[in-house]
């Protein structure tokens, strides 16, 4: 595996139940020579890192396991960055897996592509594996490398989730690029690397096989408010990236940025505002709110004109009145 076109890093933690689907889906022996698999385990409890070292002992050529202390999973995607051979770079969780057959097409377009970034389709399935949403570029954009900064104007939402994402290795790692440790740092890794991408090229290849609905996932409002602190810190990364790129970037990046610092913002406001521990939330937003006042004006300002899906200015009505209209 000394120059494979694809490095697919997967994070794992706990993840016994789901793995060896993982791992199934991208071990192929006809890939083997062009694609190196990492698997990082991130201090996992229960028997992961054997299921991981069971495969690594029958795909040699293709598996690298790397067991390391539990630090998130930002670390462990951080550790693929830095280990990675690949011509590009993909991330793939431990709970979800690649259409196999789609796999094959998919790594044969990126012999043939040097886009910066190749982004692909996917599809949410639900634990029972069902379809429940296909998420698909239109054919129009999709099939030839394109001005990254012409697809920020043409398209939006602009931003691209990490299901989608193939990065050129070289870009992450020339430019240091090091995600935030722990929960949501996948909208770090979305996002900052974006700022040294020239080309693009979309496609229709479904690839992705995301699962949703999975007890005890990082994307439960339950979990958001467990961990609040990590959200916040990603809020405080994106507000900083930003505001440190003004007239740094051509006005589209810092475009994206603003709109990227509005969106992960405003749904702080809103997860606040909806939690069940009232107090304490609110004084993390209070304390936010401050922070944006004072030193993110623009971003601050901007807030104000955000509406719920009734219509309901909530966050200028809380900073006017005091009123939280989702307060139960």
């Amino acid at each position: 595996m000394d120059n494979p076109i694809l490095t697919i890093a997967i994070p794992v933690y706990n993840m016994e139940l789901y793995l060896s689907k993982c791992l199934d889906s991208v071990l192929l022996p006809e890939l083997e020579g062009d694609v190196e698999v990492i698997v990082v385990n991130d201090g996992s409890k229960d028997k992961s890192l054997t299921i991981a070292r069971e495969y690594e002992n029958r795909y040699p050529n293709i598996l690298k396991v790397v067991d390391k202390e539990n630090g998130g999973w930002g670390t462990a995607i951080n550790k693929g960055i830095e280990l990675a051979k690949g011509k590009y770079f993909r991330t793939l969780d431990s709970d979800d897996w690649f259409y196999s057959k789609v796999l094959l097409e998919y790594v044969r377009q990126l012999k043939v592509t040097d886009a910066d970034v190749f982004a692909t389709s996917y599809n949410e399935v639900d634990p029972d594996g069902n379809i429940t949403r296909l998420h698909e570029f239109p054919m129009s954009v999709c099939g030839k490398p394109m001005d990254f900064e012409k697809y920020l104007i043409e398209n939006k939402p602009r931003n691209l989730p990490i299901h989608t994402l193939t990065i050129k290795t070289s870009i992450l790692q020339d430019n240091n690029i090091r995600v935030l440790p722990k929960y949501y740092a996948d909208i770090d890794y979305n996002l900052i690397p974006l700022l040294y991408v020239k080309t693009i090229q979309l496609s229709q290849l479904n690839l992705y096989q995301y699962l949703v609905g999975r007890e005890g996932q990082s994307i439960s409002l339950s979990s958001y408010l467990k961990n609040l602190p990590n959200y916040v810190q990603l809020c405080e990364k994106v507000l900083e990236v930003w505001k440190s790129n003004i007239g740094k970037i051509s006005e589209v990046k810092q475009t994206l940025l603003f709109e990227e610092a509005v969106s992960v913002s405003k749904f702080l406001y809103k997860l606040c505002m909806n939690s069940g521990g009232y107090n304490n939330e609110m004084h993390t937003l209070k304390a936010y709110d401050k922070k944006l006042r004072q030193d993110y004006r623009p971003i601050y300002k901007a807030l104000n004109g955000k509406r719920s899906s009734k219509g309901i200015p909530y966050i200028w009505l809380w900073r006017v009145f005091g009123i939280n209209i989702y307060k139960k």
